[in-house]
């Protein structure tokens, strides 16, 4: 009868001992659970405040540049008396403020929508760099069948309007090319200008712009590349495809 109360006994101590263990397990595991959690809600906030100031600079600082150089031609036509060439680029101007009030709202309560027609936009973008900058500006378009995400043209459509402002306002250049081109889910985006190009390690490291871009082009799973000389600078943005 002792023996079988030892080993009884025993057993006790033993399942006892395993309760204990598996508590200080489960309270090991809730306090690395609780870290875990803790740093995957700080990277969250980080990759969202990012995310806004990525939004902010593209429909901000690119609209606010838009505008500078639209306003610097008003002042050029004046002073040479070209008063409705003037005229003309201050209800552009205007278009363009309202345009940029809008999309600035819109980025900052996290509400900005996808333009539906996608060729209407790269015209438009095309056409008001045109405008503001005087510089020839080619553009080859083709959207067949697109089936895209609404995120990935529009992660598109802002590389193209940094690239555009990046040009207007470093590159001075006098020939500019833009091909677009969507098939089905593959999306294709080249920026070419003949200005005098730039280092492209030593500006990545501090232009903001740049940065926003390969992050855009990140975000997307897709491929971007930029090459710059003397002779000029490429941008090239591909989803799908080669990507």
């Amino acid at each position: 009868f002792i023996v079988l109360l030892m080993v009884m006994y025993n057993q006790q101590l033993a399942e006892r001992q395993k309760a204990v263990e598996l508590a200080e397990s489960l309270e090991s595991a809730n306090a690395k659970l609780a870290a875990y959690n803790a740093k995957i809600e700080s990277l969250t906030l980080q990759n969202e405040r990012q995310r806004m100031a990525r939004e902010l600079h593209d429909t901000l600082a690119q609209g606010v540049a838009g505008l500078v150089l639209q306003l610097e031609a008003v002042k050029a036509h004046l002073t040479s008396n070209r008063t409705e060439r003037a005229v003309a680029i201050v209800e552009q101007s205007i278009t363009r403020a309202r345009s940029t009030l809008a999309e600035s709202r819109a980025a900052i309560d996290n509400l900005r929508a996808v333009p539906a027609n996608v060729t209407d936009v790269v015209r438009e973008k095309v056409e008001t760099f045109k405008q503001s900058t005087g510089v020839a500006c080619e553009l080859e378009l083709s959207v067949t069948e697109n089936q895209l995400a609404a995120e990935i043209i529009d992660h598109a459509m802002n590389i193209l309007s940094e690239s555009l402002t990046n040009i207007s306002r470093h590159a001075q250049a006098s020939n500019v090319k833009v091909e677009f081109f969507i098939q089905k889910k593959t999306l294709q985006l080249e920026i070419r200008d003949n200005g005098k190009g730039f280092d492209v390690k030593q500006e990545t490291k501090g232009h903001y712009g740049l940065v926003g871009m390969h992050e855009r082009a990140r975000l997307t799973g897709g491929m971007l590349s930029i090459e710059s000389d003397a002779n000029g600078t490429c941008v090239q943005f591909i989803v799908g495809g080669e990507a």
